[in-house]
């Protein structure tokens, strides 16, 4: 059999979500939110200086919600001085109050260059002009809460070097996800310096700009117009989001039209990820201008500095929407939980966040659960373009063969399919069967009798299991399944991150190894 120990896929930056991990700390538990106890009353010249600056916003509501600094391993926290109720609003900040794109393209310092590059790439000039201008700039009492260059480089997986990356992740396509986000790193610096160069301006460090993009992966929300129209995307029956439908005009079927959704579909619940895909396009030069989603991606002071919880649900969310009155746009989330005076107040930077996004995207992961008891699901990613050269025993499939798959983002190349201890969700599946009809030419809904012994779905299953077993014997041997959690803390960073990032997935790839060997032929999807 042609087998493989790393997944492969043509690589893009995940869709910003939330904010700069802090480390741990030692919780208690109310409602259904952990929450940290501080001193509300105590004074915080940082905190107090955003807040006067915010109120000078039309639009902005401090909702009885304080920003405090938590101490130097922690950084800034939201914390409610008035008790909370579930339901209750938490945040809400106007649009004047935060940094976007178009803010960089019409910025006289930065404004030529940025024009000349993508989304992220002009947010992060914006973000380092006002950085640089000090107390001169309108965003200096917001910018003095981020974390500093030395912070971001200890914690954030991006701003890593090649061989930290490499110690800290072997055997593991979180690993090669990492690489393709230090390629779009690099090639926005690039982009960055050429368009300097044509401009005649000074291109900004290499260091900067890894802190810029790391503070936009970790911190920036991705927002719509606040009408409503947002992303287009439903979710189905399975909780996966979907883009929307277009006839395609033949054989009677309906598929994904790419100029409606994207290039891709979206990785909730992560069952399944098209890499390049829409994560990547919301980020790109596609989202410029005459986006006609109306979506864009914000840096939100005040709304950045609450942390996740686990237990926060879809009402945590920051979503955009209108102010009655004015009509201007301001972003709102609500709460979860019921909080008393003196808590700290939670977002959700992702329901249902797995821990490899946790980590990649903000240098973080719980600890809760991470052992195998609740929290997240123990889930891994298995690259497509593996699956089928083991389903197919081939070096590497015929590429004309997914023609179609690739004109809606989801080439073997682009995709990865999520697995668990408890097997693997029927949207992924899905896609396995239809990638190996494509290989194949056979028609999925039928047995057959060909190469594979069985129908599609054993032979899908089948040989996801192979890659898994393979997978799995390429981790290290040591692992610290129980990082933190001797030590009573709420979430791990940096190395210790990683390595709980290691533990699930092994624990993931063992468990659906087990799973397919109990499975005994029984089906998964509905016919």
């Amino acid at each position: 059999m042609a087998m493989a120990t790393a997944v492969t896929a043509s690589g893009a930056w995940s869709t910003p979500c939330r904010r700069y991990p802090h480390a741990s700390t030692h919780a208690s538990i109310s409602s259904r939110a952990r929450v940290s106890r501080v001193d509300h009353g105590q004074p915080d010249p940082k905190g107090e200086a955003l807040a006067s600056w915010l109120r000078t916003h039309d639009g902005f509501d401090e909702l009885g919600v304080r920003v405090r600094f938590m101490g130097e391993a922690r950084g800034f926290a939201g914390v409610a001085v008035d008790g909370v109720e579930e339901g209750d609003l938490l945040v809400r900040v106007p649009r004047s109050a935060m940094l976007t794109a178009d803010d960089a393209r019409s910025c006289p310092i930065v404004g030529d260059v940025a024009s000349q590059v993508s989304d992220t790439a002009a947010l992060a000039l914006k973000l380092l002009a006002e950085r640089d201008a000090a107390e001169k700039s309108a965003w200096s009492a917001w910018i003095a809460t981020l974390p500093t260059w030395e912070a971001v480089r200890e914690t954030h997986p991006l701003a890593w070097s090649r061989d930290r990356r490499e110690r800290a992740l072997r055997g593991s396509p979180t690993l090669t996800r990492l690489d393709a986000m230090v390629a779009s790193l690099v090639e926005d610096y690039q982009s960055i310096a050429a368009a300097c160069a044509r401009a005649g301006t000074p291109a900004p460090r290499v260091d900067d700009v890894t802190w810029a993009r790391a503070m936009i992966s970790s911190r920036a929300f991705y927002l719509d117009d606040g009408d409503g129209d947002g992303e287009g995307w439903d979710d189905d029956d399975d909780g996966i989001r979907t883009p929307d439908l277009e006839y395609s005009g033949d054989d009677d079927e309906w598929w994904p039209d790419p100029a409606i959704s994207g290039d891709g579909l979206d990785d909730d619940d992560d069952e399944f990820e098209a890499f390049g895909g829409v994560d990547a396009a919301r980020l790109d030069d596609g989202y410029r201008h005459d986006n006609p989603t109306g979506a864009f991606v914000a840096l939100v002071p005040w709304a950045d500095a609450l942390n996740h919880s686990p237990d926060a649900d879809e009402r945590s969310l920051l979503s955009s929407t209108r102010d009655d009155e004015t009509g201007a746009v301001v972003a709102e989330l609500r709460a979860s939980a019921a909080y008393a005076p003196g808590d700290e107040v939670h977002d959700s930077y992702g329901v249902d966040l797995s821990r490899a996004e946790s980590f990649l995207r903000y240098g973080f992961v719980d600890v809760s659960g991470s052992n195998g008891g609740g929290g997240c699901e123990d889930s891994v990613d298995v690259s497509g373009e593996i699956f089928l050269r083991e389903l197919l025993d081939v070096d590497e499939p015929a590429v004309p063969l997914f023609a179609r798959l690739d004109a809606v983002g989801l080439g073997p190349g682009e995709t990865c399919v999520a697995v668990t201890a408890h097997g693997v969700g029927e949207s992924a599946l899905a896609w396995c069967e239809m990638a190996a009809s494509a290989a194949s030419g056979e028609d999925f809904d039928e047995d057959f009798d060909g190469d594979f012994d069985g129908d599609f779905e054993d032979a899908c299953v089948a040989a996801l299991s192979r890659v898994c077993e393979a997978m799995a014997a390429g981790y290290p041997e040591r692992h610290a399944a129980a990082v933190g959690s001797e030590r009573g803390e709420e979430r791990a960073c940096g190395e210790d991150a990683a390595a709980l990032v290691l533990a699930s997935e092994l624990r993931a790839l063992t468990g659906f190894v087990e799973w397919a060997k109990k499975r005994k032929g029984r089906k998964l999807r509905r016919r």
